[in-house]
C-alpha cells in the first residue's frame, strides 16, 4: 500500500524504499508473485527519477528470476522494460518487446491487468512511428474494455493512459477530444498530485491553448507546467515542457527565451542519454528522437 500510494503521489523515491521492502520480503518467502508485482512497482518509481541504469539492472534481475522459476510472471517485467525503450524513443523497441510480453500476460490471470497496460505502450509506439490508425484501435480497446466490459485498470496506469489517448487526438487535429482528455488526465492527477503527468496535463492543455490561438491561455498553461518540473526532479515531463516553451517562445519571435528552454531541455535528455553507454542503441534513439522531435 506504501509504494502505491507513493507511486501515485509521484514520489518516485519513497516508493522505491517501500517497494525494494516488499521485494526483500518475497524473496524470502519464495513468492514469486509478489516479487514480481513489487518489482513493477519498483521499476516505475526507477522510470520516473531518469534512474535508467539502476531499473535495468533491476529488471534483468527480475527477469532472470522469473524466467528461471516461472516463466508466466515474466510478462510485468517484460512489459516494464518496453516502458523503458518508449521513454528512450525507441518506438520500433517497443512493439518487438511488447507483442511477447503481452501475450505472456493475457495468458496469465494474475496479472491481467497489465494486459491493458501492454495495449497502452503499443499505443504509444505507433504515435511515435506516426501510425495513428493502429493506435487509435488500440486504444479503443482499451477504452471499450474499461466502459463498456467494465474491466478495471490498476491506477497507476491511469495517468499513462489519459495522457496517449490525449496525444492522439492532438496528432490528428481533434482539438475538442484533446481537450476533454487533457482535462481527464487533469483531473485525476491534481489530487494526489502525480506531478510528472500533472504538469504533462497541462503542457497539453498550452499545445491545445495554442492551435486554438489562445496565446494568453496557452502561456498561463506553459507557466504551470513550468512551476511543477521546476520544484522536483521529473525528466520525462521537464524535457517535453521545456521543448515545447521553446516552441513558444520561437513562435513569439523571443529567440533567447526559446534558445534558453531548449538548452533546459536538453540537458535533462543529456542525464538521461548518461544512463547508458556511448555504445548502447536506447543512447542513439533517445539522442536521435529527441532531435527528430525538436525538428518537428
Amino acid at each position: 500500500m506504501e509504494s502505491s500510494f507513493q507511486l501515485l503521489c509521484s514520489n518516485y523515491r519513497e516508493c522505491s524504499v517501500a517497494a525494494k521492502f516488499c521485494q526483500k520480503l518475497a524473496q524470502q518467502r519464495g513468492d514469486l508473485y509478489s516479487f514480481a508485482f513489487f518489482n513493477v512497482y519498483g521499476a516505475l518509481s526507477l522510470l520516473h527519477q531518469g534512474v535508467w541504469r539502476e531499473m535495468r539492472l533491476s529488471l534483468a534481475t527480475a527477469l532472470a528470476m522469473t524466467e528461471r522459476n516461472a516463466n508466466r510472471l515474466s510478462g510485468p517485467s517484460r512489459l516494464m522494460v518496453a516502458w523503458l525503450h518508449a521513454e528512450a524513443l525507441d518506438f520500433e523497441g517497443v512493439t518487438k518487446r511488447c507483442a511477447g510480453a503481452l501475450d505472456q500476460t493475457l495468458e496469465n490471470p494474475m496479472t491481467y491487468l497489465l494486459g491493458r497496460l501492454g495495449r497502452v505502450l503499443l499505443a504509444k509506439a505507433c504515435l511515435g512511428l506516426h501510425d495513428y490508425p493502429r493506435a487509435f484501435a488500440l486504444l479503443d480497446d482499451v477504452t471499450n474494455r474499461i466502459e463498456v466490459d467494465d474491466v478495471i485498470m490498476e491506477s497507476v496506469f491511469y495517468p499513462y493512459y489519459f495522457h496517449n489517448l490525449c496525444e492522439y487526438w492532438l496528432a490528428v487535429g481533434d482539438l475538442p477530444r484533446a481537450r476533454e482528455q487533457a482535462t481527464r488526465l487533469y483531473n485525476i492527477t491534481a489530487p494526489p498530485p502525480e506531478r510528472t503527468y500533472l504538469a504533462l496535463a497541462h503542457r497539453f492543455l498550452a499545445k491545445i491553448a495554442l492551435a486554438e490561438g489562445d496565446l494568453e491561455e496557452a502561456k498561463a498553461q506553459l507557466s504551470r507546467a513550468i512551476a511543477i518540473v521546476e520544484q522536483a526532479e521529473l525528466p520525462l515531463a521537464a524535457w517535453r515542457v521545456y521543448a515545447t516553451a521553446a516552441h513558444f517562445h520561437e513562435g513569439l519571435g523571443e529567440r533567447a527565451k526559446a534558445a534558453e528552454f531548449q538548452r533546459r531541455s536538453g540537458k535533462v535528455i543529456q542525464t538521461l542519454a548518461a544512463n547508458f553507454d556511448q555504445d548502447d542503441p536506447l543512447r542513439s534513439s533517445l539522442l536521435t528522437g529527441f532531435a527528430a522531435e525538436i525538428r518537428r
